[in-house]
């Protein structure tokens, strides 16, 4: 729904659905799509995200559906609230959040937004070549293409974190195709925490492909930081077991 109040509702047209808010998200149904006047209105499915005690702003969803569960993906401002900022245009962060959906009677539960999101499907395989836009949350990093891939620029101090890195029976080698000056910290389960290794490197032309052994060999499950000082552009990172 748009951003206008609205002071008359169409009963007859739109039946036992009570008249949506201002800026909330709603959905129509049909079974011959290209026939305009098949399609029936059934509601609001998220609210604005005031409801849930975020800034007033509008809204952006999508619906996915996947390992036969459903989730509701949207926005919303906490990040300006956060930065401490007054002007929304650009401060938007994406949630996430399972959905009821009734396959058989084209229904939508209502839905809701919160700053946990859902549980992680699966743990993540560190062992496979890794796009650098692949994170759980970021910090003083911006993702942009540069010389044609999508990088991870990040400022002095930025970092990236994934959570619930399976690192099996163990990987001692990390690498990098990266570009810049500077040094990449591999951190486990606490950003503030010990390096387990380090990765420096002056590539300021084009990427180059950097390797280093860690200061021990790491196994199991860990929440996983990679720790940016310098000026440094990240493409792409894998770990690897040693001989």
């Amino acid at each position: 729904s748009n951003w206008q109040p609205r002071n008359e509702w169409p009963e007859d047209k739109y039946g036992d659905y009570p008249m949506p808010l201002q800026c909330t998200m709603c959905y129509m149904v049909s079974d011959d799509p290209l026939n305009p006047d098949s399609w029936e209105y059934k509601g609001e499915y998220l609210l604005n995200p005031t409801s849930f005690g975020y800034p007033f702003s509008n809204n952006h969803t999508h619906l996915q559906e996947f390992n036969g569960k459903f989730y509701l993906f949207y926005q919303t401002v906490s990040l300006l609230s956060n930065m401490g900022k007054t002007d929304a245009s650009g401060y938007r962060s994406v949630g996430v959040n399972e959905l009821e959906v009734n396959t058989n009677k084209a229904e939508f539960s209502e839905g809701s937004m919160d700053n946990q999101g859902v549980e992680q499907v699966q743990n993540f395989d560190p062992f496979v070549t890794t796009e650098a836009e692949t994170a759980n949350v970021t910090a003083g990093v911006q993702f942009k293409r540069t010389s044609g891939e999508m990088a991870a620029i990040a400022e002095d101090g930025g970092w990236i974190a994934l959570t619930s890195v399976d690192f099996d029976k163990g990987a001692d080698l990390f690498g990098v195709n990266a570009m810049g000056k500077g040094i990449i910290e591999i951190r486990l389960d606490d950003k503030d925490g010990a390096a387990v290794g380090s990765i420096q490197f002056e590539s300021l032309e084009d990427y180059s492909v950097t390797y280093c052994r860690l200061t021990e060999k790491i196994s199991g499950v860990h929440d996983l930081y990679l720790v940016f000082g310098g000026e440094v552009t990240l493409d792409k990172w894998q770990f690897a077991a040693g001989e």
